[in-house]
């Protein structure tokens, strides 16, 4: 019996797996669940290979050869008559074998063979499935095979594997024009010279079958799933770089094992966890099919292994710790990867999967034997390069060298420096748990808090707290303790208490002014950002270190850009830049404020800058949960700003699916329940914004507002418009309240949008003040929109609508656009208007009208299909008789058409069409 599931697939139940079109799971299993013995198959679609199928369609019905003779003309000759087939060129796993499947499908007249090395010394053991029982007795063998075959379309997959006669019967077939070949090799196997000479003679075309770019990835990932959490799409191409079926085994293996699992609609890994180990029948298909790790040659494999827990590793250090000619062979084999990298040259695994199979089945006393290796190497060379701090800390950890803390403590350093938490707290619970003492404690709590694993880092703080510390420890200990006790307990009464003892118990200037610091940042978090900002002005007065300065200023750009200052904001957010350094404690606020400021401002475009130079970060980086949920959560709130609902709530459910005990969930749940609103989806918007609800209280207040703006559109989706006014005042009114200037300009737009001319005039007096008092060019938009719909004014409305298109807000334009229709006092100006709202409406991806009051009544332009194809062309800039050559009629009648157009639309001329009908 199958059902849809959320994220698009097509499910079965079975009882045993599917190899031939699907992809098998248990579904998400958690931890104490009962798992069920039946698995979901789920359909794994031909995708992303388009072009390679109609080629091949092309080569077998003879339709490349005409395209070929078309084009060339010369007569006679291979070039006159064109290819008779493809040689279809690729690595294993590349999707050769899928892409046959596919035409075998589209395709059923076509004769499969298949190379094999079973039947590589038969005479015709390739073809012998395709040639009659039986041959004469007296008959030509030759003249059997050949006439058996004559006619036919012939697929042979793996033709690389050819046994010789095949090959040359095959060959002789298509010079002579008898067939036509696909023949699918595996790159590096060698070609058989009867299908190497008709690709040298143009007979057969050459085909060449890359592995997916990244990009590509993503869309199969889509194509199979459903929406994907990007950082995950990422990591499933790096892992498999792009080859298709070890793409499908590690999904499917993932998806069986729990590792990739569906979370409100989108899949992706559970948050926190790190990818296992390759399933076996990855680590299988890697051995036998892809890597050809060579199991007969153990000495071999141990190469593999070495660099596979060494990589990258600089050519000489190998050289000197394994046999050359064996490094040779394995390079050889395809198995290393040398590159040249400045004027250092480095040896890695050839792909990915092959360093994580050699590592997962490599005997623990093996494993144990070669990181000590490494270590002895790397210490020896000097530990020169860049990161051999923190590999030689794990190679110390894997190798059980664990008798000093002190390289451990320096190797968790450095792994929190690149933003590998995961790896921080392995290196600092192992430098602890051998006597680092408090120094190693502080770095684990430090490590678990910003993993978001508040209880055990609570833990930690509470074990050393009565350790002996230096006043320097003390405050940091304290900043950790208030750290994990707001953004992750929740309980802010209880972070400023330890924070303002710190600031009592030690005597140092710089150290109080450190625990200050981070009052302020605890104070501003809550929302009383003029608390925030009295509090730092006197710290700032102060003379502190560069980075603490810094982070000081991350803290005061966020409170003076939610308090209507974003040019200040900016400001500080660039000098901040200068003073900070690279740990995540500074990377992640210094980000969070430059997104503020941007937004705030206005500049949607900057506001996207600083999410992709977030994100690119943290492509870079190791496992740090927190920061990729930061990052969608900007990413879908310049999506819903921009007036894209759908693309919005993705990025808001991913962020939801990999949801953790932090900060983000209101905002991530109050995001969704926005747009789930704007998308008309009222169930949906209802139950994130009372999931959100349920975790506001706890939360940090300036998050709530996020969640508070989305409350009026939630009541406006459920049909309760008058009450969805009221909201939007009430949040206007607590928002300046608050002193907070950007959510009050908001909200009292939104009085007007959901009230229309009444409610702008409602609003307007105050509208005027507040954007008066507030920085940036959305300030400025919001407030000429309000004041011209209140006064009814069309020219103004008209003006609204191509400021707001200038800066980004496309939802805001075409509502300004559709309140121009509205108050016009003539009818060909309304139309012209109408047509603009549309076509501004239409780019809001996701939207549906109906639940943004201004856009419910509007009209789609009546122009006839006719109409909209002639005018589709004019916007392009092609004169009338171009149009009528195209469409095969008269330039009169698209001069006529085109004037039907200018009516219906309101507009003068040819010259208006492209901005009426942008899509």
């Amino acid at each position: 019996m199958g059902a849809v599931c959320p994220g698009g697939l097509l499910v079965h139940l079975a009882d045993e797996s599917h190899w031939g079109g699907g992809i098998r799971s248990s579904g998400s299993r958690e931890r104490g669940r009962r798992s069920y013995h039946r698995r979901m198959v789920v359909s794994w679609p031909f995708h992303g290979r388009a072009a390679e199928l109609d080629r091949a369609h092309r080569a077998l019905t003879g339709r490349e050869a005409a395209v070929h003779s078309a084009t060339n003309r010369a007569p006679g000759g291979w070039a006159a008559a064109g290819p008779r087939g493809v040689l279809l060129v690729g690595a294993a796993g590349a999707g050769k074998s899928w892409l046959i499947a596919e035409v075998r499908r589209t395709l059923p007249e076509l004769l499969v063979a298949e190379g094999s090395e079973a039947a590589r010394s038969t005479p015709f053991g390739a073809l012998a499935p395709l040639l009659p029982e039986r041959m004469a007795p007296d008959g030509n063998r030759w003249r059997w095979a050949a006439d058996a075959l004559a006619g036919a379309a012939i697929c042979v997959d793996d033709a690389h594997l050819l046994d010789p006669l095949s090959a040359t019967l095959l060959r002789r077939l298509v010079h002579d024009g008898e067939v036509r070949l696909l023949a699918a090799v595996r790159t590096g196997s060698g070609t058989p010279e009867g299908l190497r000479r008709l690709t040298e003679d143009r007979l057969l075309g050459r085909l060449e079958l890359p592995s997916f770019t990244s990009a590509e990835t993503a869309a199969l990932l889509t194509a199979a799933l459903g929406p994907v959490a990007e950082r995950t799409a990422a990591r499933l191409h790096e892992r498999t770089r792009g080859n298709p079926l070890l793409l499908r085994e590690l999904v499917l293996a993932s998806i069986d094992s729990g590792e990739l699992r569906l979370e409100d609609g989108t899949w992706g890994a559970a948050p926190g966890q790190l990818p296992g180990p390759p399933p076996d029948r990855v680590a299988d298909l890697v051995e036998n099919r892809v890597g050809g790790y060579g199991q007969d040659r153990p000495e071999l494999r141990e190469v593999i292994e070495l660099v596979s827990f060494g990589q990258p590793l600089e050519i000489s250090l190998l050289l000197g710790m394994a046999d050359p000619a064996l490094v040779e062979e394995a390079e050889a084999r395809g198995l290393l990867a040398v590159a040249d990298e400045g004027r250092r040259t480095y040896v890695r695994t050839a792909h990915p999967l092959y360093a994580e199979v050699a590592a997962a089945r490599c005997p623990r006393v093996r494993a144990r034997r070669h990181h000590r290796a490494l270590v002895r190497a790397v210490e020896a060379a000097g530990a020169r390069r860049g990161g051999d701090t923190l590999r030689l800390a794990q190679w110390r950890l894997a190798a059980g060298m664990t008798e000093d803390p002190a390289p451990l403590l320096a190797g968790a350093r450095d792994a929190w420096a690149a933003y590998d938490t995961a790896a921080a707290v392995r290196l600092a619970e192992a430098a602890r748990d051998c006597g680092g003492g408090t120094e190693a404690a502080l770095l684990l709590a430090e490590a678990l808090s910003w993993a978001e694993r508040y209880d055990e880092a609570e833990r930690v703080l509470g074990e050393c707290a009565g350790s002996p510390m230096s006043d320097l420890q003390r405050v940091r200990h304290a900043v950790l303790r208030a750290h994990g006790l707001s953004w992750g307990l929740r309980s802010f009464a209880a972070a400023e208490r330890v924070l303002i003892e710190a600031e009592s118990a030690v005597a140092e200037p710089a150290l109080r002014w450190e625990a200050g610091a981070r009052r302020v940042a605890l104070v501003g978090a809550q929302g009383d950002f003029g608390a925030a900002l009295e509090l730092a002005a006197g710290l700032l007065a102060e003379r502190a270190d560069t980075r603490r300065t810094g982070a000081l200023l991350t803290t005061t750009a966020v409170a003076h850009a939610y308090t209507g200052r974003p040019e200040e904001a900016r400001s500080e957010v660039r000098r901040a830049a200068e003073l900070l350094g690279r740990e995540p404690a500074e990377v992640l606020p210094l980000r969070l404020a430059e997104f503020a400021a941007e937004f705030w401002a206005g500049r949607l475009d900057g506001a996207d800058r600083a999410a992709d130079a977030f994100a690119e970060l943290l492509l870079r980086c190791g496992d740090w949960p927190v920061a990729e949920r930061s990052v969608d959560a900007l990413y879908g709130a310049v999506l819903l700003w921009r007036g894209r609902p759908g693309p919005a709530l993705t990025r808001f459910r991913a962020g939801i699916a990999a949801r953790g005990p932090g900060y983000y969930d209101t905002s991530h749940l109050g995001g969704a329940a926005h747009a789930a609103a704007l998308a008309g989806d009222a169930a949906r918007a209802e139950a994130y914004l009372a999931a959100a609800d349920r975790g506001a209280a706890a939360a940090p207040v300036v998050f709530d507002h996020w969640t508070e703006l989305a409350r009026p559109w939630v009541a406006a989706a459920g049909g309760r418009l008058t009450q969805a006014v009221e909201l939007a005042r009430s949040v206007a009114e607590g928002a300046r309240a608050g002193g907070l200037a950007g959510f009050e300009l908001l909200a009292l737009h939104d009085v007007a949008r959901l009230g229309g001319v009444a409610g702008a005039r409602a609003v307007a007096d105050r509208m005027r003040e507040a954007a008066s008092a507030h920085e940036g060019a959305l300030a400025t938009a919001c407030a000429a929109h309000v004041a011209a719909l209140a006064s009814r004014s069309g020219p103004g409305l008209w003006e609204a609508a191509r400021e707001f298109e200038v800066l980004g807000y496309g939802l805001f334009a075409a509502e300004a656009a559709a309140g121009a229709a509205q108050v016009a006092v003539d009818a060909v100006a309304a139309r012209a208007a109408a047509a603009r709202a549309h076509a501004l409406a239409a780019r809001c991806t996701g939207l549906s009208a109906g639940a943004v009051p201004a856009l419910a009544g509007l009209a789609v332009p009546a122009l006839t299909p006719r109409e909209r194809e002639i005018a589709a062309l004019a916007a392009q800039g092609l004169a009338s008789r171009a149009i009528a050559g195209r469409l095969s009629v008269s330039p009169r009648t698209v001069d006529n058409h085109l004037t039907s157009i200018y009516a219906k639309l309101g507009i003068p001329g040819r010259s208006n069409l492209a901005a009426v009908l942008a899509p």
